[in-house]
């Protein structure tokens, strides 16, 4: 097993506007933990999961815009993580 992934909240529908593009669908607050290059586990990071109605699905990362840290963190608080 290459990563172990806990959903913690969800799933339910939403929609938002991020920077001129609507995200849209099932979403779901977890936390992912991948292995290393070494094949350790590096612990658990929160995400948020969106299944699209056209069924792709995407993870949203922390940290990589402040406008999207707080859609994330609106909808998936991190306490507890």
């Amino acid at each position: 097993m290459s990563a172990q992934i806990v959903i913690t909240k969800g799933p339910w529908h939403d929609r938002f506007d991020f920077l001129g593009h609507t995200q849209e669908g099932e979403f779901a607050c977890g936390k992912v933990n991948a292995k290393n290059s070494y094949g350790a586990f590096v612990g658990f990071k929160p995400y948020m999961f969106i299944v699209r109605p056209d069924g792709r699905v995407s993870m949203i990362d922390r940290g990589v815009d402040p406008q999207l840290d707080a859609a994330v963190d609106a909808r998936c608080p991190t306490s507890g993580l």
